[in-house]
């Protein structure tokens, strides 16, 4: 399954970006961890743009990283 597909199913509206909490609810793995993974060049996210701070990825980001992963 996708991340859009569980997303859906764990009640979250399709969007453009997810926040690194809501990553963590989707794929079941800690924030910390989410933070990690980014921190660590693995998994790709982004501030956006007119802000300083708050991760955003995109479903499919998450989706090329857990491909990468198994």
């Amino acid at each position: 399954m996708t991340f859009i597909e569980v997303a859906r199913e764990r009640g979250l509206k399709p969007k453009l970006f997810y926040s690194i909490n809501e990553v963590a609810q989707v794929t079941g793995i800690q924030e910390r961890d989410i933070r990690a993974e980014v921190n660590a060049g693995r998994l790709k996210a982004k501030v956006p743009l007119g802000k300083e701070r708050g991760l955003c990825i995109k479903p499919e980001w998450v989706d090329s990283w857990a491909d990468a992963t198994d």
